[in-house]
């Protein structure tokens, strides 16, 4: 089948086109529960989300058509890209498909099969990985990948090689990667599985000669057939021309841009699973060498110092964690103020003191410490004689009294009571942790658990409720469904239209109970950690490893699993089962998507709880939003001559928010209302008060010419001539429906405002007790709409 092309854009335009790939990398087991509760898109980092980092990559790189495929939770995903594109509307522009894949899939190779069974391909791709976090403007590394193109016509692949420091390199990085200095292709790609040395065959000489071989043919007769060195010394490994660059201290992140060819091999070859031990290794080893990969070298970027440019793959908690403390410092102090355009936007935050960075809207009590780096996010609040140290506070969290936290994130929404202990651990979000309860080492808690008071948590333990419900809930749904099954096989006889009314009230009935039962199961037992515990196939020092405070220097001694698809192999193969999701389409298989809802319902109560603590962040945050926009109209009526400054911090203000003009009217207004309701009440008086204090200045700067502007402000003026009293029980001057019709005359001819549609407005409040009868509120306009 030939793809459409439109003959309006230019074949180089055409040919040049790249299109997104983002995979969700649930491939191993490193980081459970939290890869089972939710997806990795969803790790947090300073305010926001790693799904963040990648769409805005991706747009900063004018890539606008993105694939996100994931084998579970794809309607987290969907709801959240629906409300990141409503609240920041410079994202609209990217074009953003979800497609649901079958949840056997365990590795890269499988997924990247069944993506092109999905899609038909016919142009290259950029493939990133969810736990990839690229900050970096890679459009010039984009025109050397099509540029080569055209030179190379082997060429299926360029590679992005990032610089590392002995703490970010992953314990799956351990190769040497050696590429020609001048054409940079890739020459070796060779793990060194603990040896101390190298060794370069004679292939690898041969290739980077391989140019002055095919012009010599004099040379070639001076070769010997036999496997012995060559006889010739023409390799001058120290010209620009013939060289080798030889690496160790490069990685290979989880991003590539790859041409259809990729896929087709994939799909040929079905033992090519992993990218850098199958696919890589196997095309560099052919006998036959037809199919080339290339590489780009990213400056020292790891230091952020001439480009700017980092891309670093969180293959464990540990570069996580890493990460997160390097972004924390590199956003509050000026290091990124050339590379600030590649991050998205973060909420504001206040460097306190060396080392401790916290929102403005924080509360942390005078008695706490607060040691090496420690950021606490909005609304979080840590109450008296608490010790932070070398950790993280999410959004909204509620930290006890004598609470001792060492080297751990503290998820969003989490709940830590007093006289508890967390050392190096990950604390997921809408977590409560009771009184006097110890978390040792090297652990990581799931979503919602409640961990009730005088627990030990021993080291390297990973609790999840969400496992713990699923598996109660599967022996309960599997004897409803066999119980369903016979009363249909039953009722076969019948004609379908009475089986599908007897049936369905069963069912809706079901679900009912089986929702109240569900809601009742972690209330209704006894604590019984053994339950709660999730089982990796990882050891102990493996586990402290990929902890937060990992040292890869136990690497050595430890002998890393084989990768999940050996481990997978027991497993029946079976065709894949996909849904495709574009603006809520979905193309799936029918069982599937009855299990997945019924699921789904189940776990209702939980996504319950992080809706309401959704919806009180979003209080407080429009809360902090109309105290801090009062603020500052309060300081610029009380200084006018600071007046244009003020505007521009509420600009600025309002921005950092995503909220609009008119809700800073709305929230300025009180403090307008007040204003005029201390002065006298006179026509004079309150222009001359007007100008005085440049509120000409202070509407036009937010009003535009939009009639739900104006009848605002007219709905605004109405509700406050209707309070007897303002805040604090203060008498309203302005209070009643005669000296309505004053305050509008008044403003109108201080002339702070034009009074644009209020003719409208009166007419559609006309039912209105304070407009209803008052005449003299009518002529004015009358006289109004004659003027």
């Amino acid at each position: 089948m030939k793809k459409e092309i439109d003959f309006n854009i230019c074949y180089g335009e055409e040919k040049q086109n790249l299109i997104g790939l983002l995979i969700e990398n649930n491939f191993d087991e490193i980081y459970e529960p939290i890869t089972t509760e939710s997806l990795r898109f969803f790790l947090p980092l300073n305010g926001v989300y790693l799904i963040d980092f990648q769409l805005h990559f991706f747009r900063q790189n004018n890539i606008k058509k993105i694939y996100i495929v994931v084998t579970h939770h794809e309607k987290e995903l969907l709801n959240y890209i629906e409300k990141f594109q409503k609240k920041k509307k410079k994202y609209n522009d990217l074009d953003i498909e979800v497609i649901k894949m079958n949840k056997k899939i365990k590795t890269l190779g499988d997924a990247l099969r069944d993506f092109k069974k999905c899609v038909e391909i016919y142009d290259d791709i950029l493939l990133l990985l969810s736990d990839t976090v690229p900050v970096a403007n890679i459009k010039e590394i984009i025109k050397a990948h099509f540029t080569n193109k055209e030179k190379c016509k082997n060429q299926i692949m360029t590679l992005i090689l990032s610089h590392c420091t002995y703490e970010n390199r992953s314990f799956n990085d351990d190769f040497v990667i050696a590429y020609d200095n001048f054409t940079f292709k890739l020459l070796l790609f060779k793990p060194l599985k603990n040896k101390n040395n190298l060794i370069l065959s004679k292939e690898i000489l041969d290739e980077i000669n391989s140019k002055e071989k095919k012009n010599t043919k004099n040379q070639e007769k001076n070769l010997k057939t036999n496997n012995k060195e060559y006889t010739n010394n023409s390799y001058n490994l120290n010209t620009s021309t013939n060289s080798i660059r030889i690496a160790y201290d490069l990685v290979l992140p989880n991003i590539f841009i790859i041409t259809p060819q990729v896929f087709k091999l994939f799909e040929d070859n079905f033992d090519y699973q992993c990218m850098r031990k199958d696919f890589i290794y196997n095309i560099l080893n052919q006998e036959i060498k037809i199919e080339e990969i290339y590489v780009h070298e990213l400056n020292d970027d790891y230091n952020y110092t001439e480009c700017n440019n980092i891309i670093t793959t969180l293959s464990d908690f540990r570069i996580y964690f890493k990460f997160f403390k390097t972004l924390i410092e590199k956003n509050v102090h000026p290091f990124l103020s050339n590379a600030n355009y590649l991050l998205p936007e973060f909420p504001k935050l206040i460097f306190n003191e060396p080392g401790v960075y916290r929102s403005k809207s924080a509360v942390i009590d005078h008695s706490c410490k607060l040691l090496k780096i420690v950021l606490i996010e909005s609304y979080s609040e840590i109450l008296e004689n608490s010790t932070i140290e070398n950790s993280v506070i999410g959004k909204n969290c509620k930290i006890g009294k004598n609470v001792k936290i060492v080297n751990s994130i503290i998820g969003k929404n989490s709940i830590i009571k007093d006289n508890v202990v967390i050392l190096s651990s990950y604390i997921s979000e809408n977590v409560i942790i009771n009184d006097n309860v110890f978390i040792d080492e090297c652990c990581v808690i799931g979503k919602n658990m409640n961990i009730p008071c005088d627990i030990k948590i021993n080291k390297y333990m990973r609790l999840s409720v969400y496992k713990y419900l699923k598996e109660k809930i599967k022996p309960k749904k599997n004897k409803e469904i066999l119980n369903i099954n016979r009363k249909r096989e039953d009722s076969d006889n019948k004609n379908s239209q009475s089986n599908f009314q007897e049936h369905y009230p069963l069912n809706k009935e079901n679900d009912a109970n089986q929702e109240k039962n569900n809601y009742n199961i972690l209330n209704s037992e006894p604590f019984e950690l053994n339950n709660y515990i999730v089982k990796t196939k990882y050891s102990d020092d493996q586990l402290r490893l990929f902890s937060l405070i990992g040292n890869l220097q136990n690497y050595i001694s430890i002998k890393i699993p084989s990768s999940s698809s050996e481990n997978d192999s027991h497993e029946e193969s079976g065709n894949s089962d996909y849904s495709i999701s574009k603006s809520n389409k979905t193309i799936s298989d029918d069982s599937i998507s009855y299990k997945e809802d019924e699921l789904n319902n189940d776990f209702k109560n939980l996504d319950d709880i992080s809706n309401h603590f959704t919806n009180v962040n979003e209080e407080k945050e429009k809360s902090s939003f109309v105290k801090e926009i009062s603020i500052l109209c309060k300081e610029a009526i009380e200084k006018p001559q600071y007046m244009s400054h003020k505007i521009l911090e509420m600009k600025s203000f309002r921005l950092s928010l995503n909220y609009t003009d008119l809700d800073v009217i709305i929230s300025f207004f009180p403090v307008f209302w007040e204003f005029i309701n201390n002065i006298n009440f006179d026509k004079n008086t309150w222009i001359e008060s007007f100008d005085n204090t440049k509120l000409d200045l202070l509407f036009s700067s937010f009003l535009l010419d939009d009639q739900l502007y104006y009848e605002t402000i007219y709905d605004l003026i109405l509700n406050f001539s209707k309070k007897q009293f303002l805040t604090n029980n203060v008498k309203n001057n302005v209070y009643g429906s005669d000296k309505l019709c004053n305050a509008f005359e008044y403003i109108y001819h201080s002339d702070i405002f034009e009074f644009h549609y209020f003719n409208e407005w009166m007419k559609k409040n006309e039912s209105d007790d304070y407009l209803k009868n008052n005449e003299r509120l009518k002529a004015f306009a009358k006289w109004l709409s004659e003027e």
